[in-house]
């Protein structure tokens, strides 16, 4: 919503649907339906593309193969249950209402004849090559690294092998209940042979992700009146950070005070891929966000015994226990233990250890070349992202949006469509950076980064105005038309844990022996990790939910969080920040921990977490009565979706129920007519449109 409005009882409305969505598009007609892969947009019914032969498919009577199959419109759990009595597998969900399906030539002429199926046909090897690895511009016989996605059941020992008699090399593989997933690194002119392999659903370039480098936290994100007004410090909350690792990688005395005794594990990822067995930092970058998220300011001025923590360096959580992922092999800005498959690799060890907050302060671009990369795309690990969290839900996964903002034709706007993967994810929380308020310490947009020419960015402070954003924080909207990122936290100039390796490096600047500076991204991600600690202890403890959805938890931080707009350049030409919520620069604000958890009266917080869901065309009707008028009520859903296919495409329809991400505020539900007092103001109907789920 644009503006907050002073009820006399104000309703904040959180109506958390757990439905299986892939997208929230209003559906087309039968008739205007079309195929969307990010290779080719075509109606089946007006014909296929033109395909080489080499490229295509060849249907068999006998031997089962990849189809397409598309619905008469939205797509009913019993037309499904039908596909799969005839023994056809339905997979990856492709707009408009079909799914990559593994059918015979005789299972398909069935499904072909079922009045509700639009029409069947083959998934031809050529659909399934990324376009910029199709395109003439990569050369013949260079090695290129790529992700496979494959059917989940497919054998990957023998597609390794496959690969490594074409000169290639395996570098990670694994499954999940949604695909299997393959990196490899093989001749470009090989590519071809392994798209035509029959379990291979889809080939992406592969760009290793780099880490996305008190005042933030404790006052600008209102951390410290929390604790003193809630008495949330995090305790119970258990908290995973994939990174660079942590301090000096032990659990014991020699561990940094501010962590030592709420390690809850440390893992060294790069182990199973053969390289350093150890979890310690030799980056920094791990401990400085660890310490962000839930450094407790042992070394600065804290008392952590009284929970005192006031004009400290701690972190927004300083009670909450860790699950340090170490993803860093040799300390440079590169991470090089990503594991092939994000889902059953690195969230699912974490969950299973309790963490149900995942924080990942880390991405690259979603396409094109290293040296022409492309954004906002739905990639393989932003697939992989959504199926943890559709598989887990009360897990919260938050990634960085990036910090690939930039204001490229020097017009003195900061330029859109610059979001990196996983932050392209749908359930995720994206955080983006605003500026931190330390106006005492130097350097200017335009000294310290390119592509910040122009003003008024080149002469502004990185750090002197809350309601600025931090011009490198990475923008939306995404390829398919969604809003991103979802929430901002400060992310310039911010002081946490130093790692105490010998070989670690100091970030933007040295406070001292146990803190540094450091900015990006990374850095507001672990802030908002922190809060969502806070909310979800809040949920526990004070509101009573035992295990709180991740819907919920979206829910209530972006709830809350504080209207920039403008920004910090004014309304004219150049203005910094949309008025509309959610915008594609600040999502639906900077988080704003008072206003998400205790709002001023006479405002109040009113909540549903709908576990079990809704399915296609179905509703669900909350009715409200309050003693005074309102002039205004808020509605906000919180839609659980199974990942889309990562070869699929989403264009925007013009007439868009709910544009937001995930369990993002929807809509503004005005009230024209105002009911007599006692009387019920309104049935908030939440409605769920098309809504296919995952086999």
């Amino acid at each position: 919503m644009s503006r907050r409005v002073a009820f006399s009882t104000f309703l904040l409305l959180f109506v958390l649907i757990q439905v299986g969505a892939q997208h929230l598009l209003a559906q087309p007609a039968p008739d205007s339906a079309r195929i969307r892969l990010r290779t080719v947009t075509f109606d089946p019914l007006a014909g296929e593309p033109a395909i080489p032969a080499t490229r295509r498919a060849v249907a068999s009577e006998s031997s089962r193969g990849a189809y397409l199959v598309q619905f008469r419109g939205p797509v009913q759990e019993v037309w499904k249950a039908a596909v799969q009595q005839l023994g056809g597998q339905l997979y990856g969900y492709v707009p408009d209402d079909a799914f990559i399906a593994r059918l015979d030539g005789a299972t398909a002429e069935q499904v072909r004849a079922l009045p509700f199926v639009r029409w069947v046909g083959p998934y031809h090897p050529a659909y399934r090559l990324a376009p910029e690895l199709a395109a003439a511009s990569v050369e013949a016989g260079k090695i290129v690294t790529v992700t496979v996605q494959t059917f989940p059941d497919a054998d990957l020992d023998t597609l390794a092998a496959r690969v490594a008699e074409w000169g290639g090399t395996v570098e990670g593989q694994g499954a999940n209940p949604a695909a299997g997933y393959v990196r490899v690194a093989l001749p470009s002119d090989r590519l071809n042979d392994l798209t035509s392999q029959d379990d291979v659903l889809w080939v992406e370039p592969y760009f290793q992700p780099v880490a996305l480098n008190d005042v933030g936290g404790g006052t600008i994100m209102r951390a410290n009146q929390v604790r003193a007004t809630l008495g949330l410090f995090g305790a119970g909350q258990i908290v995973a950070v994939a990174d660079t690792g942590l301090d000096v990688g032990t659990t014991g005395a020699a561990m940094s005070d501010d962590f030592e005794g709420r390690i809850v594990q440390g893992q060294a990822l790069c182990a199973l891929s053969g390289l350093r067995n150890a979890w310690s930092d030799l980056n920094g970058h791990g401990t400085h966000v660890s310490g962000s998220v839930l450094g407790n300011g042992t070394y600065s001025t804290s008392h952590p015994a009284t929970h005192d923590y006031t004009n400290s360096f701690a972190g927004v959580a300083p009670e909450a226990q860790l699950v340090i992922q170490s993803i860093d092999s040799n300390g440079d800005p590169s991470l090089e233990c990503i594991p092939a498959d994000i889902d059953t690799s690195l969230f699912t060890p974490a969950y299973n250890l309790g963490a149900r907050i995942h924080s990942n302060s880390w991405g690259g671009p979603t396409g094109g070349t290293q040296q022409n990369p492309q954004y906002g795309g739905y990639t393989t690990d932003s697939q992989q992202a959504d199926a943890a969290m559709w598989q887990h839900r009360d897990l919260l996964l938050l990634f960085a949006a990036g910090n690939s903002g930039i204001d490229a034709n020097a017009d003195g706007a900061v330029d859109l469509d610059s979001l990196g993967s996983p932050g392209t994810a749908k359930n995720v929380v994206t955080v983006g950076a605003s500026e931190n308020v330390r106006p005492e310490l130097p350097g200017t947009w335009g000294q310290s980064f390119q592509g910040f020419s122009a003003e008024p960015i080149a002469s502004d402070l990185l750090a002197d105005n809350p309601s600025g954003m931090a011009a490198f924080s990475s923008r939306g909207p995404t390829d398919d038309g969604r809003i991103k990122p979802d929430v901002v936290a400060p992310g310039t100039w911010i002081i946490s844990a130093r790692s105490h390796d010998p070989n670690a490096g100091t970030g933007w600047r040295v406070y001292n022996q146990d803190y540094v500076y450091m900015g990006g991204t990374s850095m507001a991600t672990p802030l908002t990790a922190g809060a969502v600690s806070l909310v979800r202890e809040w949920l526990v403890r004070i509101k009573n939910i035992s295990d709180p959805t991740a819907a919920l938890m979206k829910a209530v931080l972006l709830g809350g969080a504080a209207d920039m707009s403008p920004g910090q350049y004014g309304n004219g030409s150049k203005q910094e920040v949309p008025a509309a919520r959610p915008n594609n620069v600040t999502g639906w604000g900077r988080v704003d921990l008072m206003e998400s958890l205790s709002p001023p009266a006479p405002r109040q917080i009113w909540f549903v977490d709908n576990t079990t869901g809704l399915a296609t065309g179905g509703t669900a009707v909350y009715t409200l009565t309050v003693g005074t008028p309102l002039a205004q009520s808020a509605e906000q859903a919180g839609i659980g979706r199974t990942a889309r296919t990562a070869g699929a495409r989403v264009t925007p329809s013009p007439s868009v129920l709910l544009p937001a991400a995930t369990a993002s505020p929807a809509r503004l539900l005005a009230t024209p007519a105002l009911p007599p007092e006692g009387q019920p103001l309104r049935s908030v109907p939440a409605a769920q449109p098309a809504a296919p789920t995952g086999p």
